[in-house]
């Protein structure tokens, strides 16, 4: 009986990670929310690097060093990631208006 259920156990898993892997390469791996479909490639890039600001930032204040000229670049890629969206939603808005 627990072999049945290890071999079901282990068809399902294949089968699973074929589909979503299948999926993944033909429909693409989507990012964010629902509610951030407006955010373009280059946002997104912007975003991740930001993460990665980010991350530097935390682990620079976590080991107790100056962490002065990370923080600002921090602050001024937070800015203009903040602004590029804004940017982005109202384009995207402005396009849902001309389609209705």
């Amino acid at each position: 009986m627990q072999q049945d259920n290890d071999d079901i156990e282990e068809v399902w898993l294949i089968f699973n990670d074929t589909v979503n892997s299948t999926a993944e390469s033909i429909l693409g791996k989507r990012r964010g929310k629902r509610g951030e479909i407006w955010l373009s490639n280059s946002n997104w890039k912007a975003v991740d690097e930001r993460k990665a600001l980010k991350a530097v930032k935390e682990q620079t204040l976590t080991e107790g060093k100056d962490a002065e000229a990370i923080t600002e670049e921090y602050k001024i890629k937070d800015k203009e990631v903040k602004k590029r969206c804004k940017q982005d939603k109202e384009k995207w808005l402005n396009h849902k208006a001309m389609e209705a």
